[in-house]
């Protein structure tokens, strides 16, 4: 079942993967991660397989993946979105936990499009609203948090975390 029709652009496409795509979202998350961090991406190619197939391929949790792609099919951009619940939002949000776009790519719009296609999917999901986590380590933080701001996400509290050893 197709929960969003894949949006085609002039340079790309955008698409939603399914519960079954395990593999293919495994292949563009570590390409891209590693495009972005190097040699500071902490996984391996299985860790990362194995992280996306228990993560879109499960009953008791409701995870997507919305991908890119060049003309030429390549993966250019992924972001993977969470569905919980919180009472302050009255019911059902959306958390984007990651989002990635390859270098050469940014600042083409393409950001932009994969946003308003998870606005998109929200709204399909009946979500009240749409979150992003900012990772604190990533040098240009305060350009992401701008850029996000501008296009319509407000700053609301802190995340904090802590490891499950």
């Amino acid at each position: 079942m197709v929960l969003l029709q894949p949006k085609e652009f002039e340079n790309f496409t955008i698409e939603c993967a399914d519960r079954y795509d395990g593999d293919l979202v495994a292949v563009v998350m570590s390409n891209l991660m590693r495009d972005i961090y190097g040699d500071d991406f902490a996984l391996n190619e299985n860790e990362v397989h194995k992280a996306c197939q228990g993560m879109l391929d499960n009953d008791y949790q409701h995870i997507y993946a919305i991908l890119a792609f060049d003309t030429h099919k390549v993966p250019v951009g992924a972001m993977m979105i969470n569905e919980g619940s919180a009472i302050y939002a009255n019911g059902r949000v959306g958390v984007v936990t990651e989002f990635v776009i390859v270098t050469h790519m940014r600042s083409q719009g393409l950001g932009e499009m994969m946003v308003d296609y998870a606005y998109d999917l929200a709204k399909k999901l009946f979500w009240s609203r749409l979150a992003i986590i900012v990772p604190g380590g990533i040098g240009n933080r305060g350009r992401v948090m701008r850029y996000f701001k501008r296009h319509g996400f407000r700053h609301h509290g802190a995340v904090l975390e802590r490891e499950i050893a």
